[in-house]
């Protein structure tokens, strides 16, 4: 029993080395010069299908470049059939209506257009990158973008989606999405309403314009500061992110707070500071303000040719007793807020003493526990700070 098992592993295992070595005198044969081989090579390769697919690659990187070429087209070919289920009769591509005809038998989906569209003489050429994206309604979108035509879903009849001329998305009366948390999974075309918090909505537009695939879909209501975009779900979260890497705050008003802190009976802590977990960090439960000193810091647009900028000297006073100062070089140089590159804390005197020293960044608007100073007799100074964007 076990004699024959044995034989059947090894013949099976002969038949397999067979077909590889007819494979590989196959893919040879794409180098020939004469072009019947080359044919009849093409046609052979086909025939076995992805399983030739690694054989073509190992030619796909040869230095040949007539062999290379010739691999990574079979492979694109070979690719194309196993997606879609059917030889590639046109070197220039599929129909819009053969893509959407597919969409519809692999997702069950209902796909609408009208004539005037003229989706069977529109031509889609394949791109490789898009044959592997996914599921098919997503491969799909991916072919219809290239040939500028967009998805949605009708509002008129539940589970069927729209093919349009996607230049037009804009006057569609598509579904509208206040955030990108709210977009939908699916990349169809939509639109989404971005709010700018700093920067002009114009200025914003300006920048978009080049990254929607139609600049008619990217409207600017500068009165309310608000920007439609409409496009495919992917684009516009590209756009998203964008506007936020562009919209940032031109200055800073930053704050300082000092607080004198103690441990006592009762816990008392300013309404404000609740939420810094102050005993926690510093082991005391009593905070009482000694000061609050702000100034206001300018983002800094361009600095010196091949490096940073240097940051802002900057100085605060808080009057006593005990008076302190705090300094610190600060500038405005990433999306966010300031960054402390030296915060300095020291006793206002003819000769002042540096307490404390730290370098910090504050991100948001909320009060920041920056660090303590021993103030002697079981006492501290708490040193918060914040930055409120102008």
């Amino acid at each position: 029993m076990f004699k024959s098992i044995l034989l059947s592993c090894l013949a099976v295992a002969g038949v397999q080395e067979d077909k590889s070595r007819e494979l590989q005198g196959w893919v040879e044969k794409l180098r020939s010069e004469r072009i019947e081989e080359r044919e009849q090579a093409d046609q052979e390769i086909r025939k076995v299908g992805k399983g030739a697919i690694p054989e073509l690659e190992r030619a796909a990187g040869e230095k040949d470049v007539d062999l290379s070429e010739r691999a990574r087209r079979l492979i694109r070919l070979i690719r194309f059939k196993e997606l879609f289920g059917f030889d590639l009769k046109d070197q220039n591509g599929i129909s819009a209506a053969t893509l959407v005809e597919w969409m519809e038998k692999k997702t069950g989906r209902k796909f609408i257009y009208t004539e005037e569209l003229g989706l069977r003489n529109v031509k889609i050429r394949i791109h490789e990158d898009l044959i592997d994206t996914g599921d098919p309604y997503s491969v799909g979108t991916d072919f219809l973008r290239l040939a500028n035509l967009g998805v949605a879903p009708h509002d008129s009849a539940p589970g069927v989606f729209e093919v349009f001329a996607a230049p037009i998305g804009g006057k569609k009366g598509l579904k509208v999405y206040s955030s990108v948390s709210e977009l939908p999974g699916a990349n169809e075309f939509c639109t989404l309403v971005l709010h700018p918090r700093y920067a002009s909505p114009r200025s914003i537009q300006a920048a978009l314009i080049n990254a929607v695939s139609y600049p008619q879909n990217c409207i600017c209501i500068e009165d309310s500061g608000t920007l439609l975009v409409t496009d495919y779900t992917s684009v516009l979260r590209k756009c998203a992110e964008m506007m936020n890497a562009l919209d940032v705050a031109r200055s800073f008003r930053v704050s300082v707070e000092l607080l004198e802190g103690r441990r006592g009976n009762e816990e008392s802590i300013p309404e404000a500071f609740r939420n810094l977990r102050l005993t926690e960090m510093t082991g005391l439960n009593q905070f009482a303000p000694l000061g609050t000193a702000s100034l206001k810091l300018q983002r800094v647009i361009q600095g010196p040719p091949g490096g940073a900028p240097p940051p802002d000297r900057n100085l605060l006073r808080f009057p006593g007793p005990p008076a302190y100062l705090a300094e610190f070089d600060a500038s405005v140089r990433t999306v966010g807020g300031p960054t402390f590159d030296r915060f300095t804390v020291l006793s206002e005197q003819e000769h002042p003493v540096r307490l404390f020293e730290s370098k910090f960044s504050l991100k948001d608007e909320s009060w920041m526990f920056v660090g303590a100073i021993n103030s002697g007799e079981g006492a501290s100074v708490v040193i918060l700070a914040r930055a409120l964007a102008d």
